[in-house]
């Protein structure tokens, strides 16, 4: 039987998260026509699963013109989109329990000044009152008014539906076997035997990029954590602010129901991850008081926890969600709201946060390989990030320029040995 003609396209976007359907609604609203390729579900891996910060506060200054640039979009983004993502402009609390945290905010604060913002530091009475009288021994934090919350999934969906109408097309539930590339470009991909021509490529697949580009030589330096959340019944009560705690992170849903996280994660240990320490040991270390360690996925035990209910379809390769971490963060919202107390939970779900080895993402072109794109390496940032690097890909595809916000995260920097350790960001 005769194969047919390869497909053409203006632009191919591997991965259907936010930044793989940011990248193909901006694409195609610039006049491209776009094919996205998701393998699993549209928001079906993290980009569904975050707790739903979009902050400015706390980052590290390497990313923080470009969340700028990100805020200001996720205010008019349900207008531009014509549909809801849950944006609530709220504001995003961080909340300090020793004297040695709280000069570390003072710092970042104090940094950040020209960036005008408007973060400020608050007392503990001020969080009390922020957090509509939650039991707490915080001694202060800091507080940005001008920082929001938005639903993970419901984003994700709105912009791929965006880009849908705008003239994009879709292939979902068959991922790319691979990025074709000769003399140097790439020429497409091919997608189950069938080739899917394009002389522009983003990828965007989330924790497996770095595999999927080593086969071109291109270095991107990816490791993983698992983390847990949980969603309470909806209630009357309004906790406005996202509260990023020491202990705990909580954010209101527009429906009334809380969503909560601890402030650490799991590290599912796997057969290479004695190598991927020449990356990541920096990483690991700065963090090793928020990450435990776990080593029964590897002879496959615990592998599976109790069904998660989701407003997304859960993928076959679902992380399972710890359930001792979902009881022990549902106590300690008890413990901060005694008159919550009778709360119960509606649903729980794991997500896996791909980090690159200085924790700030891959954005912008390839190296030696023209028309390959990359958006990665989010590291935990990336929902409030996924637009506006989203949109720069797309830029970059369309006109070749470069916005000058993603120029810290070339991706040769891993290659070249360029990059730096983690920032002490709060």
């Amino acid at each position: 039987m005769e194969q047919p003609a390869p497909q053409e396209w203006d632009c191919i976007v591997i991965g259907g998260g936010i930044v793989g359907a940011a990248a193909a609604y901006y694409a195609a609203r610039n006049g491209m026509k776009p094919l996205i390729v998701e393998k699993d579900h549209v928001a079906g891996q993290q980009s569904g699963r975050s707790l739903g910060f979009v902050r400015q506060q706390g980052r590290d200054f390497r990313e923080l013109p470009l969340m700028i640039e990100g805020n200001r979009l996720w205010n008019g983004l349900e207008t531009e989109l014509g549909r809801p993502v849950g944006w609530m402009q709220t504001g995003n609390l961080a909340t300090a329990r020793t004297p040695k945290h709280l000069a570390a905010m003072e710092q970042w604060v104090a940094q950040a000044a020209p960036y005008n913002i408007g973060v400020r530091m608050v007392t503990a009475a001020e969080v009390t009152a922020l957090t509509g009288n939650m039991q707490h021994d915080y001694i202060g934090g800091m507080y940005t008014p001008s920082d929001g919350k938005a639903d993970p999934a419901r984003s994700t969906r709105a912009f791929f539906e965006a880009a849908i109408e705008a003239g994009a097309k879709a292939v979902i539930g068959r991922g790319v076997d691979a990025i074709n590339v000769a003399g140097g470009r790439v020429t497409g991909v091919t997608i189950g035997g069938r080739e899917f021509r394009s002389r522009i490529v983003i990828c965007a697949a989330g924790a497996a990029t770095g595999r999927m580009l080593a086969p071109l030589g291109v270095v991107v330096p990816q490791d993983c954590v698992r983390i847990t959340v949980c969603r309470t019944v909806p209630i009357q009560e309004r906790i406005d602010p996202g509260i990023w705690g020491v202990d705990i992170g909580i954010r209101q849903g527009q429906d009334g129901s809380i969503h909560i996280a601890d402030n650490a994660a799991d590290y599912d240990i796997r057969w290479d991850s004695p190598a991927s320490l020449r990356w990541f040991r920096p990483l690991f270390d700065k963090n090793r008081h928020l990450v435990r360690l776990n080593a029964g996925p590897m002879f496959g035990i615990g592998r599976h926890a109790p069904e998660a209910v989701l407003d997304t379809p859960q993928p076959a390769n679902a992380p399972p969600a710890n359930m001792k971490r979902v009881g022990a963060v549902l106590e300690m919202f008890r413990q901060h709201y005694p008159s919550l107390r009778s709360v119960g939970l509606m649903s729980w779900w794991a997500g896996s946060i791909d980090h690159t080895p200085d924790a700030v993402p891959v954005i912008g072109a390839a190296p030696n390989i023209e028309g390959l794109l990359i958006g990665t390496g989010f590291s935990g940032h990336g929902l409030g990030l996924g637009p506006v690097g989203g949109k720069a890909l797309a830029q970059l595809a369309t006109t070749g320029a470069t916005n000058s916000a993603i120029q810290p995260f070339v991706a040769d920097r891993f290659a070249k040995g360029e990059w730096l350790p983690p920032a002490n960001v709060l």
